[in-house]
């Protein structure tokens, strides 16, 4: 999934012409450490690939809901006319498969978030070090200093500081629910196990640290991957991970290269903005809370209602003066 500009210079969002998706792509190292061949070792493969499969699922179900919270949040119609707002920026940037409902577009939704972050942060980025373009920037001599410097900044401004009582409380929660060594043994006989704890076979069976070198380098040099399934598909596992290495370099690169041009568009439109600055008068039609009584359609209507007001104001003074 990649991000154009078209010969209008207008930026386009176009899948791979198989209909892949980059993060699709990337998933072909999940076959890889599921592969049977990588963990020769295991006494129940079906029950690990079960196990590795749920946790996966896990993984992709907590994404897609933190999605959902973020758009339920964030990305509303109403803002449409905001310019710096999710939506604006949605339609701005021609990301058309985004909606509200991110389990039909999960792929599309983090492609998204992933650029007006990006975006974001370079914005941020040039209002700090006081410069109105990315060009701008002197990449000359020693700039770790700058760059630490720069970065812890962004960071405090972007991510809040952990609410401290909550932390506490969280803590004392969970200090009263973890199994010590002295109390395992007065532990309820349903409680499940493996939710809390590996099994030894497992640990032992993925880690080849506690092998002796030969095994080690047998583990390492001579073990096979099968990434497509089926007999007589069996690959060398080095060779395996050359490939997977290669093709996830081509990616990230591709990926950098593709969102290089938008996101110097997305500074150029947005830094004139003061998207960062508070502003107490300004209000966010996207958010909720905010109720604007009286809608403006035509400028001139109010325009024309206001010196009404203050000429009745103006005759009222006159009449107490009198």
């Amino acid at each position: 999934m990649m991000i154009d500009e078209d010969s209008n210079g207008n930026d386009d969002l176009d899948s791979d012409t198989d209909g892949s998706h980059v993060h699709d792509d990337l998933d072909g190292i999940v076959p890889l450490l599921e592969s049977s061949n990588f963990l020769p070792m295991d006494s129940d493969l079906e029950r690990l690939h079960t196990r590795m499969g749920i946790r996966i699922q896990r993984i992709r179900k907590k994404h897609c809901a933190a999605f959902e919270d973020c758009m339920n949040k964030f990305f509303d119609g109403k803002s449409a006319g905001s310019r710096g707002s999710l939506f604006q920026i949605r339609n701005r940037f021609k990301f058309k498969n985004v909606k509200k409902k991110t389990s039909d577009c999960i792929n599309d939704t983090q492609d998204f978030w992933t650029f007006v972050t990006e975006g974001l942060v370079c914005v941020l980025c040039c209002k700090l070090l006081n410069v109105t373009s990315l060009e701008e920037i002197n990449h000359d001599g020693d700039i770790t200093d700058l760059l630490k410097h720069t970065s812890e900044q962004i960071v405090n401004m972007i991510w809040p500081d952990i609410n401290k009582e909550s932390f506490n409380t969280v803590v004392e929660d969970l200090d009263k629910t973890i199994p010590y060594n002295d109390d395992i043994d007065e532990l309820d006989d349903t409680l499940n196990y493996e939710e809390i704890f590996s099994d030894d076979e497992d640990i032992e069976n993925t880690v080849a640290g506690w092998l002796p070198q030969r095994l080690q380098e047998e583990l390492t040099w001579n073990s096979t991957a099968n990434l497509s399934g089926g007999p007589g598909n069996n690959l060398a596992l080095d060779l395996v991970n050359e490939f997977q290495n290669n093709e996830f370099k081509c990616k990230i690169f591709e990926a950098l290269h593709s969102h290089k041009d938008s996101v110097k568009k997305f500074v150029k439109i947005y830094l004139p903005e003061n998207l960062f600055d508070r502003n107490v008068r300004r209000h966010h039609p996207g958010f909720s809370g905010f109720n604007n009584a009286v809608v403006v359609n035509k400028p001139e209507k109010l325009s024309c209602r206001l010196k009404k007001y203050s000429k009745v104001l103006e005759d009222e003074a006159y009449i107490l003066e009198d």
